[in-house]
């Protein structure tokens, strides 16, 4: 619990992180795409989903693609949100690492830092379109066995989702290290893999906990509020969720490798 309350403390007290949040909010907002969902429950009839594998992609994929302009909106959208972590990730160093936020100094960090979060956004899309796909794999078959039977494809992608969240877990760290530390990419992997081993099971419970609170907000809105509620909130909870696991894994990096939190220091 530490990680989470000592990232939750830094989020309060590092006011630039708050404008990242206001521009991960639009950028969100931009990607979500209510018409997969309501496509996927149109689907449903008598305990089947009729769906086509497209369309299961299509639900998962994280893009919206209502139309080609749309498609596009969420393509700028995400990068926006490359500059956004560049600047977060800027924020969070110069600020933990020197006590510093002055513009000079982070937008100096901003353009260091654009290379290793634009890498870093090509790993997580890549990662993003195999599992939408191997999701979509999975309802597709669970769906064509008989009615219900895509409860139990729910059941699997849960798991799925599972060992894609411990997966990033063991390299959370990667960000931070990659853009403090100067190592190369492959280099940065390796260190933040190891650095992490030992505090793992905290960092999984500072980061779950979080996640969960998220997504069931989110659930909650989407089953009992009207539609035009849910686009506000999922919006801005996912915000919420991408500026917290920033800052903490700036929070859980310079601790987990023994450097001195400036900010902290009372002068």
């Amino acid at each position: 619990m530490k990680y989470l309350i000592n990232t939750v403390k830094y989020i309060k007290s590092n006011a630039i992180l708050w404008i990242g949040f206001a521009v991960a909010a639009l950028c969100f907002a931009a990607i979500a795409d209510p018409v997969s969902m309501q496509t996927i429950v149109s689907k449903s009839n008598g305990g089947i989903i009729n769906a086509s594998i497209s369309e299961w992609i299509l639900f998962f994929l994280p893009v919206n693609t209502t139309s080609w302009w749309t498609v596009l909106f969420s393509i700028a959208a995400y990068v926006v949100l490359i500059f956004d972590l560049a600047l977060i990730c800027a924020a969070c160093d110069r600020h933990m690492r020197y006590n510093s936020l002055s513009l000079k100094n982070l937008f100096t960090a901003l353009n260091g830092n654009l290379v290793p979060c634009t890498c870093f956004a090509f790993v997580l899309a890549t990662a993003s379109v195999i599992c939408s796909i191997m999701l979509a794999a999975i309802m597709k078959a669970c769906c064509l066995w008989g009615a219900y039977v895509y409860i139990l494809g729910i059941v699997l992608c849960v798991l799925l989702a599972c060992v894609v969240y411990y997966v990033f877990i063991c390299f959370v760290l990667w960000l931070p290290c990659y853009t403090v530390t100067g190592f190369r990419a492959y280099e940065s992997l390796n260190y933040a893999f190891s650095l992490c081993a030992p505090i793992r099971k905290r960092v999984i419970v500072s980061t779950l906990l979080p996640l969960m609170a998220v997504a069931a907000v989110i659930a909650i809105t989407y089953v009992f509020a009207p539609s035009g509620v849910t686009y506000v909130v999922a919006p801005l909870f996912t915000a919420l969720a991408f500026i917290y696991l920033t800052a903490h894994s700036y929070v859980v990096y310079i601790e987990a490798d023994g450097i001195v939190r400036e900010d902290l220091k009372k002068y």
